[in-house]
């Protein structure tokens, strides 16, 4: 019988444990700084309203499957979104990131537009992307997506 009461306890605290995991991308999960952001057409460096990515302080932070792109500088010019939050899916060798929601303080509005620009300073063309990575390591990720290549360094 205390055989059988202990093979019970077990059971019953190994089910509450595998029940409260939570959902993970443990490997990509932290705030990644776009460095540079080229085009693979021409090998150039993007330039946006006369900057570079990295002139421009996007952050991209990674948080269960919840990806929140930031702007880190002060004033942002008009047109371009300074916050957008999105879900995102990272396989072994890619990275899916939809939909995108422009990110306001009390309300968030859903980017429908494919061929929206307001994303450009954050490595996004459209309202949505989809990238290869080609380089992942614990402070260096590089993601390929049709016509550009981001690098990122995790800090």
């Amino acid at each position: 019988m205390k055989h059988t009461i202990f093979i019970v306890s077990v059971l019953l605290l190994l089910a509450g444990l595998v029940g409260c995991q939570k959902y993970s991308n443990e490997d990509i999960e932290a705030q990644w700084k776009l460095v540079s952001m080229t085009d693979l057409a021409t090998g150039a460096e993007q330039m946006m309203q006369g900057k570079t990515v990295a002139e421009w302080g996007s952050n991209w932070n990674f948080q269960l499957d919840l990806l929140q792109m930031r702007q880190t500088q002060r004033s942002v010019p008009a047109g371009l979104c300074p916050e957008a939050i999105a879900r995102y899916r990272k396989t072994s060798d890619s990275l899916f990131v939809e939909p995108v929601y422009w990110h306001f303080r009390n309300r968030d509005s859903l980017l429908t537009d494919g061929a929206t620009t307001a994303l450009e300073h954050f490595g996004v063309r459209g309202n949505a992307g989809a990238f290869a990575v080609e380089k992942f390591s614990d402070d260096e990720m590089v993601l390929t997506s049709a016509t550009d290549r981001l690098r990122f360094k995790k800090w």
